[in-house]
């Protein structure tokens, strides 16, 4: 895995970098992630106190994540869409469209053994019940913040 545990003086260093809203090298970043085990130990490192914003190139749209802008660029101007043979739904992505099927037409739920919750789809099953009935929680390895998401 390239995620290796900084020493403790870069470790500080990275710690006053984002108590002070200070810009963080993304390569600085990863080297501090601490490598998660098998069953999760930890959330994934922390973003960039000033990230990058990547702006569209015939529009005004912005975004921090180049796959929302790729998307943006797919569904406004190339007109991408893909279309459910069921009913009159549309989406510029193919995975949103499966979900549709599953969700819509096929009635497909997760129901939780420990609880009347039920999700659409079973990835958040599994972080209800991990957030909810067995209190799993990510620590950052930066500062003392805990999450029941890895990401």
């Amino acid at each position: 895995s390239p995620y290796t545990l900084p020493a403790s003086s870069q470790q500080q260093q990275l710690q006053q970098q984002l108590l002070m809203q200070q810009p963080v090298p993304q390569q600085q970043l990863q080297a501090a992630a601490v490598q998660v085990a098998a069953a999760g130990q930890a959330a994934k490192p922390h973003r960039p106190a000033n990230p990058i914003t990547l702006g569209c190139d015939q529009c005004s749209y912005t975004t921090q994540r180049s796959d929302r802008l790729n998307e943006h660029k797919r569904m406004v101007h190339e007109g991408v869409r893909h279309h459910c043979d069921l009913c009159d739904f549309t989406t510029p992505r193919k995975d949103k469209l499966s979900v549709h099927k599953m969700v819509v037409h096929e009635g497909i739920r997760f129901n939780c053994d420990l609880c009347s919750f039920t999700a659409v789809r079973k990835d958040k099953l599994t972080y209800h019940r991990n957030a909810v009935h067995l209190g799993i929680r990510y620590p950052c390895n930066l500062c003392a913040f805990t999450t029941p998401r890895k990401d």
